[in-house]
C-alpha cells in the first residue's frame, strides 16, 4: 500500500514505529515422540534452495542443531549447555514452518531466530574466544591446483542438466570416481574423495572444519575460484584391513600437502562464537 507516494513501511519508520520482526505465517513446535524408546532419525526438508522453498519440516532434531541452522553456524562455533548437543535425546523436536512467501535464506533464518526466541526463550550473544585452530596455508613450492575455467563451467552445467549421470562408482585405486557436480564420497573402508568446484579458499577451509572436527581458518591469501580433487583415508574403527595390493593411502594432512600444495598449521586464534545465555528445554505450546 502507498500513501501520497510514501510506502507504509517508510511512514512507520518516520513515525518511530518499529516494523514487525520477520515471522512465519504458522509454526508448530513440539517434543518428538521416541520410537521404540529411542529418538527418531533426524530429518530436514524444504526451505530456500529446495523444491519446497515455502515450507520447512524438521523431524527429531535437537535444539542445538536448530540453532546452528538459524545462525548458520558450524558446531564448534556454538557455546551452549550440554543438553543442546547434537547427540542429545532430551530435546528432539518436530517443527513445521510456513513462510509468508518463498523467502531468501537471509530472511528465513531471521524468522527461525525469532521463532527460537519466542518458543524456547532463547537468548544469546556473540563473543570471540581464543581456541586451538588449524590454519590453512600454502606449502613450500606453491599450490598444485588450477583456476576454475570456462571448460569446467561447461562440464558442471552439462552435469546439472543430466542428473542421471551423477552415479558414483569405485575406481581401481579404491576411491570414488566423482562425476561433475558430486563434491564428496566415502567408500571402500574409509577412502574419501573431495572435489572442489568453483572453490573459494574460505569455503574450502570451512569444509575442512567439518572433517577435522575443529576450526580451520583460511590463511592462504588465494582469492580466486579453483578446481581440484583431494583423496585421503579416514580411519574407520573395526573396518576390515584393505587388500594387500591396495595402497593404504595418505591421511588428510599428507594428502593436502602432496596433492594440493597446502598445509594445516596448529595455532591458537580468536574465533567468533555464539554463546547461549538462556533457553528453555520445553518449547512454548502451539
Amino acid at each position: 500500500m502507498w500513501l501520497a507516494g510514501i510506502s507504509v513501511a517508510a511512514l512507520a519508520q518516520s513515525l518511530g514505529v518499529k516494523p514487525a520482526p520477520p515471522a512465519f505465517e504458522a509454526a508448530s513446535v513440539k517434543v518428538s515422540a521416541p520410537i521404540g524408546g529411542l529418538p527418531g532419525r533426524p530429518r530436514t526438508s524444504g526451505g530456500p534452495g529446495s523444491s519446497d522453498p515455502g515450507r520447512i519440516d524438521y523431524q527429531s532434531i535437537t535444539l542445538g542443531s536448530v540453532v546452528q541452522r538459524a545462525y548458520d553456524l558450524p558446531f564448534y562455533r556454538l557455546s551452549a549447555p550440554a543438553w543442546f548437543n547434537i547427540g542429545s535425546t532430551r530435546n528432539a523436536t518436530t517443527s513445521t514452518r510456513r513462510f509468508p512467501k518463498a523467502l531468501p535464506k537471509s530472511n528465513s533464518v531471521r524468522c527461525l531466530q525469532n521463532l527460537l526466541a519466542e518458543r524456547f526463550k532463547l537468548a544469546a550473544h556473540r563473543e570471540a574466544k581464543e581456541m586451538p585452530v588449524d590454519e590453512l596455508t600454502v606449502a613450500k613450492g606453491g599450490p598444485k591446483f588450477k583456476a576454475w575455467s570456462p571448460d569446467d563451467e561447461r562440464k558442471l552445467a552439462e552435469a546439472a542438466a543430466n542428473p542421471g549421470s551423477q552415479k558414483v562408482t569405485a575406481g581401481a585405486d579404491g576411491y570414488a570416481v566423482l562425476p561433475a557436480g558430486v563434491s564428496f564420497s566415502l567408500i571402500n573402508n574409509g577412502h574419501a574423495r573431495l572435489r572442489g568446484e568453483k572453490e573459494l579458499m574460505p569455503n574450502f577451509a570451512e569444509r575442512l572444519s567439518g572433517i577435522t572436527g575443529g576450526p580451520v581458518l583460511d590463511a592462504t591469501g588465494l582469492k580466486g575460484e579453483y578446481a581440484f580433487t583431494l583423496s585421503w583415508i579416514i580411519p574407520i574403527p573395526g573396518a576390515p584391513a584393505p587388500p594387500p595390493d591396495l595402497d593404504p593411502g595418505p591421511d588428510l594432512f599428507t594428502a593436502l600437502q602432496e596433492q594440493l600444495g597446502l598445509k594445516l598449521d596448529a595455532k591458537r586464534a580468536p574465533v567468533e562464537m555464539l554463546v547461549v545465555d538462556h533457553a528453555e528445554k520445553i518449547p512454548v505450546e502451539n
